[in-house]
């Protein structure tokens, strides 16, 4: 399907660069004039994109569908409106991938019918809870976690370039996404119970632990990937985050058979490497196979600031030429096929579990 993403920043940027994987044909970015990104220019794929602030006649041409997404801005509903209202009157079907209200939703599935093009809803999930099951039970494929530090630790960058590696090997890949943006082939949003008041959080664990014996028992993979979003500490009182909640919840529901830590960019020193690996054991029960540095610092000029935390990006080789200076297993966007090598050997070297 090609589609034109909106409203487009760094939030999606990985879903450009797999694109294959979602089986969409991207032909367009529009970015809001706020954004400040505006007629910059993006390369992915052998392809060049414009990043415009309005659908063109050619983006409208080419186009079959307007995929509305989630975003790091802040976008007014109005705002999205405006561009679900030209891309239907113009025949374009709209693919929601965006959190909004019911009654915003209500709206958009008025302007869809008055149009006479089609609602396509990411995510959407068969997945029901079973109350009755109240054990944890036993996942009998390699689980493989990403976790994130943070809130940009590119853990969804980190999962696209784990499950294509291994496709491209021809092994039968499973995901649960660190997003709520899924649902394509054998790839799952991030399941809204658990970000939900509906169930406590004991119940949370229980139905993450079936939704994974769901996907191994209906899908038949030979290795589940798994994102965990996120931070694993408060990085300041006035700024907690969430606790690192939800990595206690998952991390109680699964025993990853390997796990990646991603790391925003920074000067850290090997000591740090060792401490992170102590939290993740003695807090979580599991240990690092590896780290990833990411592309993203942050601002700390505004980190005790009453407005959002700022973030900084880095170049794909100054993050390398920090990374190979470590005894440590750290991998960064440039390396990453070094460490999927890395995970298939490690797992294939556990006598219990085989990939191949």
């Amino acid at each position: 399907m090609k589609v034109v993403v909106f409203p487009f920043d760094n939030y999606v940027e990985p879903l450009i660069e797999y694109e294959k994987l979602w089986h969409f044909e991207i032909c367009g970015l529009i970015s809001p004039m706020g954004f400040g990104i505006n007629n910059t220019q993006m390369h992915e794929n052998d392809k060049k994109y414009i990043i415009k602030s309005e659908i063109s006649e050619n983006d409208m041409a080419e186009m079959e569908a307007l995929l509305v997404v989630e975003s790091y801005h802040f976008v007014k509903f109005e705002v999205l409106l405006e561009q679900i209202n030209l891309a239907a009157k113009n025949g374009k079907d709209i693919v929601l991938a965006r959190k909004i209200s019911e009654k915003e939703y209500i709206e958009v599935v008025g302007i869809c019918k008055k149009n006479s093009v089609k609602l396509v809803e990411m995510p959407m999930e068969s997945f029901e809870w079973e109350k009755n099951i109240s054990g944890i039970q036993n996942i009998n494929v390699p689980v493989i976690a990403i976790i994130e530090n943070g809130v940009r630790c590119s853990a969804f960058e980190i999962e696209m370039q784990i499950i294509s590696v291994l496709l491209k090997e021809d092994y039968k890949v499973s995901l649960i996404s660190s997003r709520q943006f899924g649902n394509a082939k054998n790839i799952h949003a991030f399941p809204e119970f658990m970000n939900g008041n509906i169930l406590n959080e004991s119940e949370k664990i229980i139905c993450y632990n079936q939704y994974l014996k769901y996907i191994e028992e209906n899908e038949k993979p030979e290795v589940i990937v798994i994102g965990i979003p996120g931070e694993l500490l408060p990085l300041t009182k006035q700024k907690p985050g969430n606790f690192g909640i939800t990595a206690y919840e998952i991390l109680n529901a699964v025993d990853p058979d390997f796990t990646i830590l991603s790391l925003y960019k920074d000067e850290y020193k090997e000591e740090y490497f060792e401490e992170m690996n102590n939290l993740l054991h003695y807090r979580y029960n599991v240990d690092a196979d590896c780290f990833y540095l990411c592309n993203y610092s942050i601002d700390r000029f505004s980190i005790n600031s009453v407005l959002p935390i700022k973030y900084l990006e880095h170049k794909n080789d100054e993050i390398e030429a920090q990374c190979i200076q470590y005894a440590h297993r750290v991998y960064c966007k440039n390396t990453y096929m070094d460490m999927t090598d890395f995970l298939i050997e490690t797992l294939a070297g556990y006598n219990e579990v085989k990939i191949f």
